[in-house]
């Protein structure tokens, strides 16, 4: 069924076990749903957002996401490299994203605010003008990754090898810079 939901809430519902295929969300509110362990296949949700909802192991396979915010979802290990990235849009506040995969996208612009992205994989993957504000790193995967004009001042427990990655203009506070040097493995004071 192709059939488009405008302006439509859906609060406390349990779509694990539901594929919603073929169907395209605009302006939608998800409000402490259970996408958890399910799929969601060939979606489209354009300015919709996702509250307090739980996407944590969903398979997210050949859907597109424009304009789309998640504010204290839980998102583990959500392989979102699995999307169409056709005007890929989103912004993340207050998620748990551990072990989600962004791997080979392009995710300019994006927003992550007081976020834990704990073990995340960014290889290859574009994060131009990408804002990492109060986030935990620790553990995540920056290789072969374009973090031009991104912002890391307020990031915590990240680790960056600028031989491995593309930095230009890429913003770091005093006190981050143990994070550029950890492979050289000396002590900043």
């Amino acid at each position: 069924m192709n059939e488009t939901l405008f302006d439509k809430e859906f609060n406390r519902m349990d779509f694990r076990d539901s594929q919603l295929n073929g169907r395209e969300f605009e302006s939608c509110s998800f409000i402490a749903c259970d996408f958890s362990d399910g799929s969601i296949i060939n979606k489209i949700f354009i300015d919709c957002s996702f509250e307090e909802c739980n996407l944590s192991m969903c398979k997210i396979t050949d859907s597109s996401f424009r304009d789309v915010r998640f504010d204290r979802c839980k998102l583990n290990g959500v392989d979102f490299s699995q999307c169409n990235s056709l005007l890929f849009g989103l912004s993340f506040e207050e998620c748990n994203l551990s072990y989600a995969l962004f791997t080979a996208m392009n995710i300019e612009n994006t927003s992550f605010k007081n976020c834990n992205l704990k073990n995340c994989d960014f290889s290859g993957t574009d994060l131009t003008n990408a804002i990492f504000d109060g986030c935990d790193l620790n553990g995540s995967v920056f290789k072969g990754t374009i973090l031009h004009d991104s912002d890391f001042c307020t990031a915590l427990n990240f680790s960056i090898d600028p031989d491995l990655n593309f930095l230009k203009k890429t913003k770091f506070s005093q006190s981050g810079l143990t994070g550029l040097l950890e492979k050289y493995d000396i002590i900043v004071k």
